[in-house]
């Protein structure tokens, strides 16, 4: 496990700022599936960006910006990383890393945020302290959020936004490297240490607290926006049985998420405040079933995100 020690200030501010930042590359690294397929002539239509409604604002920040970072770091860098020790340092950061970024979806911005993994466990090593990570993830999902809630899509193919990303990624970097240059002030990390059952248990509940998303995508976004609010209504009604009574549940959205398009797919979600017991998981696979079997929804695909704002 990594300590929960203190940050000296010139951590806090270049981690904040690296975080922030990472945005900028996230983006760019997303559009490059896209871009191969403009190569090889798939020439697809680009839609404006969506506007998530204000409403949502403050209950979407505390779950991507405080919640989210603080129990993911707590089981990837906290826990992955020690139970990967023994294969040493780098690959221990690079396999949480890729879990982190498969946890929360393969597709196009599967790189980006195995990336943004090893980073995150990369800042934990150097810092030795789980506020690092914490802090770095904390602030780049803010980021995308503040950027989705202003209207401002991070994507495109003009050369302002290649500008303006390669930008991001020059300054993010160079705060990273201010943070390995500056004073380590640190306590040697414990690598590989065993957690008892008790730990685990409270690790797992961690995870399972997490609110969760369903996010819903396609390339029409009336279709996208319709197959959200059915699955929304299914899910409502299902809880009112008998049977989900005691599955304490508030539904949230649909709303576009913080990155609304990605590779041409528009992207909505209901943000589910909830504990993922074992009752919950299986009603909302069962649902997601029936999602894919309503011919209704037809080029419209569903699936649950721990976190749907990395």
């Amino acid at each position: 496990m990594i300590a929960l020690r203190a940050l000296s200030a010139q951590h806090v501010l270049c981690l904040a700022a690296a975080g922030a930042l990472f945005v900028g590359p996230a983006a760019l690294l997303a559009e490059l599936p896209g871009a191969a397929l403009r190569l090889c002539g798939a020439e697809t239509a680009q839609a404006a960006a969506v506007t998530p409604d204000s409403a949502l604002f403050l209950p979407m920040l505390l779950q991507s910006a405080l919640l989210a970072p603080i129990c993911e770091e707590l089981f990837f860098r906290g826990y992955l990383m020690g139970a990967f020790a023994k294969a040493g340092r780098g690959r221990a950061i690079a396999a949480a890393a890729l879990l982190f970024a498969a946890a929360h979806g393969v597709d196009a911005a599967l790189l980006p945020r195995f990336l943004l993994g090893c980073l995150l466990g990369g800042m934990a090593r150097r810092t030795g302290s789980i506020l690092a990570p914490m802090l770095m993830h904390g602030c780049y999902n803010a980021a995308v959020l503040l950027l989705g809630f202003a209207g401002a899509s991070f994507s495109g193919r003009s050369l302002l936004f290649c500008a303006l990303g390669l930008l991001s990624a020059v300054l993010c970097f160079a705060m990273v490297a201010r943070v390995y240059l500056a004073r380590a002030n640190r306590a040697p990390v414990a690598w590989g240490g065993a957690l008892s059952r008790k730990e685990t248990a409270k690790l797992a509940a961690a995870v399972l607290a997490v609110i969760a998303a369903v996010v819903v995508t396609g390339r029409e976004e009336t279709a996208v926006l319709r197959g959200a609010a059915k699955f929304r209504d299914s899910l409502i009604a299902c809880l009112r049985q008998e049977a989900y009574r005691e599955e304490r549940c508030a539904v949230l959205g649909p709303a576009p998420c913080a990155v609304p398009k990605v590779n041409y797919h528009f992207r909505y979600q209901l943000t589910l405040r909830c504990r993922l017991t074992r009752t919950m998981r299986q009603l909302l696979s069962y649902l997601l079933r029936e999602f894919g079997k309503d011919k209704a929804n037809r080029g419209v695909s569903a699936y649950i995100d721990v976190n749907g704002f990395d």
